[in-house]
């Protein structure tokens, strides 16, 4: 079981990686959009839409989406990590390092998820209101 496990930290610490190089590249223009003054004048607040619908569609938004599959598709595998610990609590509990950094791996994924979705929404929200 653990060479399975070990199996799975690894490609999730892979795609924590690739998500994570994304939110690099990508934060800096997402923050910026989300704090672009909004105008008060209808045709302003359509020319600022029109520049921030992109930033939204092609960065925010996939990164959301992106993070939280990923997060999504090992959560299964961290809650049974987590209630196979919690069983074995007595004697037979030891200390498995392998899924332990899954765990914290997985953890990272969430939050990651969380943060870009936050993001999303904000930006989206703006958006909306910018129509």
């Amino acid at each position: 079981m653990n060479d399975e496990v070990a199996d799975v930290m690894a490609t999730a610490s892979l795609l924590l990686a690739v998500v994570t190089a994304l939110v690099g590249l990508w934060f800096g223009d997402v923050s910026r959009a989300i704090d672009e003054k909004e105008p008060k004048l209808p045709a302003e607040r359509t020319t600022l839409c029109r520049k921030l619908a992109p930033t939204f569609w092609s960065k925010a938004l996939p990164l959301a989406v992106g993070s939280t599959l990923i997060a999504g598709i090992f959560l299964r595998r961290l809650i049974s990590v987590a209630m196979s610990s919690s069983r074995l609590q007595g004697q037979d509990w030891h200390y498995d390092d392998i899924k332990a950094a899954f765990a914290a791996t997985e953890v990272l994924l969430v939050l990651l998820a969380i943060t870009t979705i936050w993001l999303s929404v904000r930006l989206g929200r703006k958006c909306l209101r910018l129509r």
